[in-house]
């Protein structure tokens, strides 16, 4: 190996990352007018959901070397969430600062009802928990 060659890549690189999504079930004023004006104008639309969804959701971590995950999508068994406490999902992983990484989020939907739209908040942090990025999602179950 030559003094200027690259190092191998690490097995286990350490996580520079988190990813969070939240479930808003208290959605703030700006944020409910912003999503009702847009889900108004879809047919079959009826409200917007105001409490957890029973099978939880997810970012899909396959490749990411997750680490830290912490599932708090899921209502446990009673009660369901204390008032104002969000359901959410986090996890460390690892990003590669040159590269766009496409991450898929999975939300089960199958006890929602039929018309009922879910705001999802997703957001990357770095560790100490800096803001970088993020959007808000708008589910609609049909």
């Amino acid at each position: 190996m030559s003094p200027s060659a690259p190092p191998p890549p690490q097995l286990n690189p350490p996580a520079n990352a988190k990813l969070r999504a939240v479930l808003d079930l208290h959605p703030n004023t700006f944020v409910q007018n912003t999503i009702l004006s847009q889900l108004a104008l879809i047919a079959g639309f009826t409200q917007l959901r105001t409490h957890p969804l029973s099978g939880g959701f997810r970012f899909d971590l396959t490749n990411l070397h997750a680490s830290n995950i912490v599932d708090h999508s899921h209502p446990v068994i009673a009660p369901p969430f204390p008032p104002f406490v969000a359901p959410s999902f986090e996890a460390s992983v690892v990003l590669n600062p040159r590269l766009v990484t496409p991450i898929t989020f999975l939300a089960d939907l199958a006890a929602a009802a039929r018309g009922e739209a879910c705001i999802f908040h997703l957001i990357q942090t770095s560790l100490t928990n800096v803001v970088e990025g993020g959007l808000t999602l708008v589910a609609l179950k049909t």
